[in-house]
C-alpha cells in the first residue's frame, strides 16, 4: 500500500511539473532518451481511441446580451437563409417640450458596433416599423430569445445602405402620423411618464428586404436613439432636438430575432433539442452557428474501458482534441473565430458546466491556421480535464462536451468541422499516456 501510495505521489510530481513547462513541450527527463524513463516509464503517444462528432440544435437562445441588436439577411449554403430582425423600447429623454414648438423631422440613429458577417460590399435594405405590442418576455419567461417574436404594425421608414466601418452611425429618416401624435401629446403634457408613452407607441422593429442577401450588421443599443428635430418661431435659426433613447437596456426592452430557413440543407431536418444528427449521416461534417443555436457535439464513447484494456498501470499526460475545419466554407466574408467555449452536457444535450484547467480557468478551444500561407484551419482543446474525470468519476459516462463561439448569443458566425470518418482529415484526440513500468 506504501509502494502504490508512493508511485501515486511521484505521478502528481511529474505531472505537476510537466504542466508547469506547458502543454506543447515534454520535459526533458521526460524524454524517451532519458534512463530514467527507459527504466521505469514509457511515454505512449495514442490516436486511436474512438470519438463521436455528431450536430444538434438547442431549443432557443438568449439574445439579450452585450447590448447588441442585430440586422440583416443572407443566403449560406449550408445554414441556408439566415435573418436578423432587431426589437426594441424607447424611452423619453425628457417629459416637456415648448408648447409654440413645430416639428421639422425624425430620425432613427443607430450607432454601428464595427462587428459585420457575411457580404458587406452589397448593399442592403433596412425597415423600421411600429411594434404593437409590450416589448416584454411571455409570462413563462424571463427574457427575450432568438425564437421570440413581437407584431408589428406601421412601417415607420426604410432606407437602402452599404455597411461600413468608416462611419459612426447610420440614419434613417422615419415619417408617419404616430410620430407627430408623440410629439403633440409631449407638447400638451398628455405623456408624462413611460407608462403615458408606451400606451400609445410600444417601440420598433427593424429588419432586412424580404430578398435581400447580403450580410449582418451590428448596432449598439446603449448609443442609439431616435431624435426628433424641431423648430421655435422666435427662434428660426436655431435647430433644437429631442431624443428617444433605447429604454432600459438592463432589463429585456431590446432583443433580436434570429431565424435560419434550412430546406434543401444537410440540416433541413434539424429540430430541438434531443435531435442529434451524427456527422457520419452529414457527409462527414459536423456543424456549429451562433444566434441559431448549432451545437457541435463530440462524445467519447468506451473510452473508459478502452484505457482500462491497455491494462498497463499509468496516467493521462496529455490529451488534444484537434478537428480540422472545412476550408471550403471559410472566406473574408465568412471568417472563423480565434476560440470556442467548452461545455459539458448530458445525455439530454442540457449544459451542464465548463471544464476548467489546472490553473481553475475554464478550458478553451483555440482555432489557428498552420501557417500564414497555407489556408488549413485546425480546432485543438485541451481535453485531458474533461477525460481525467471519466476515468474517476461513473457519471461522467452520460456526458459529452459542447462546442460553441464566445459570441454564441450574439451573432450569426458559424463553422464547418470534419467529422472522426472524414476520408482525409479526422477528427481525433491524440493522447500522451505515461505508463509505469513494473
Amino acid at each position: 500500500m506504501i509502494y502504490v501510495f508512493m508511485r501515486i505521489i511521484f505521478y502528481g510530481f511529474l505531472i505537476s511539473i510537466f504542466v508547469s513547462c506547458g502543454t506543447d513541450e515534454i520535459p526533458d527527463f521526460l524524454s524517451p532518451s532519458n534512463s530514467l524513463v527507459d527504466s521505469r516509464m514509457k511515454l505512449e503517444l495514442i490516436d486511436s481511441f474512438s470519438i463521436k462528432v455528431s450536430t444538434y440544435k438547442l431549443d432557443s437562445v438568449s439574445t439579450v446580451k452585450g447590448f447588441r441588436i442585430l440586422h440583416g439577411r443572407y443566403v449560406d449554403p449550408i445554414f441556408g437563409v439566415v435573418t436578423a430582425r432587431g426589437f426594441f423600447e424607447l424611452k423619453c429623454e425628457r417629459y416637456n417640450i415648448e408648447e409654440e414648438a413645430v416639428l421639422d423631422s425624425v430620425v432613427l440613429n443607430l450607432a454601428y458596433d464595427k462587428i459585420f458577417y457575411n457580404d458587406t460590399t452589397l448593399a442592403k435594405t433596412i425597415q423600421v416599423h411600429q411594434i404593437s405590442q409590450n416589448v416584454r418576455p411571455n409570462s413563462n419567461s424571463i427574457t427575450f430569445y432568438n425564437t421570440s417574436d413581437l407584431q408589428v404594425s406601421n412601417l415607420l421608414g426604410s432606407r437602402t445602405f452599404t455597411p461600413t466601418t468608416s462611419k459612426v452611425s447610420l440614419k434613417i429618416s422615419l415619417d408617419h402620423p404616430i410620430l407627430n401624435t408623440i410629439f403633440e401629446q409631449l407638447k400638451n403634457g398628455q405623456i408624462n411618464n413611460q407608462s403615458d408613452l408606451t400606451n400609445i407607441f410600444k417601440g420598433m422593429r427593424i429588419s432586412p428586404g424580404n430578398a435581400d442577401n447580403n450580410s449582418i450588421t451590428s448596432f449598439k443599443a446603449q448609443n442609439s436613439y431616435t431624435r426628433f428635430y424641431y423648430s421655435l418661431p422666435d427662434e428660426p435659426n436655431e435647430i433644437f432636438t429631442f431624443d428617444l433613447n433605447f429604454n432600459d437596456l438592463e432589463s429585456n426592452k431590446y432583443f433580436t430575432q434570429i431565424t435560419s430557413e434550412r430546406t434543401g440543407t444537410n440540416l433541413a431536418n434539424l429540430e430541438p433539442q434531443e435531435t442529434e444528427f451524427a456527422s457520419t449521416t452529414t457527409q462527414n461534417q459536423s456543424y456549429m452557428q451562433s444566434g441559431i443555436g448549432i451545437v457541435t457535439k463530440v462524445s467519447f464513447p468506451n473510452f473508459r474501458s478502452s484505457v482500462f484494456n491497455l491494462n498497463r498501470d499509468g496516467y493521462l499526460l496529455k490529451s488534444e482534441l484537434k478537428i480540422r475545419l472545412e476550408e471550403e466554407y471559410i472566406s473574408e466574408h465568412r471568417f472563423p473565430p480565434d476560440s470556442l467555449m467548452l461545455y459539458v452536457i448530458d445525455q439530454n444535450n442540457n449544459f451542464l458546466f465548463t471544464i476548467n484547467e489546472p490553473s481553475g480557468k475554464p478550458v478553451v478551444g483555440f482555432i489557428s491556421k498552420t501557417s500564414p500561407d497555407i489556408s488549413e484551419y485546425y480546432l485543438t482543446i485541451n481535453v485531458n480535464p474533461f477525460l481525467i474525470k471519466l476515468l474517476e468519476n461513473d457519471q461522467y459516462l452520460n456526458y459529452s462536451l459542447a462546442l460553441i463561439p464566445f459570441d454564441f448569443n450574439v451573432s450569426t458566425s458559424r463553422l464547418v468541422l470534419n467529422g472522426e470518418k472524414h476520408s482525409n482529415f479526422p477528427a481525433k484526440v491524440n493522447v500522451t499516456y505515461l505508463r509505469y513500468n513494473d
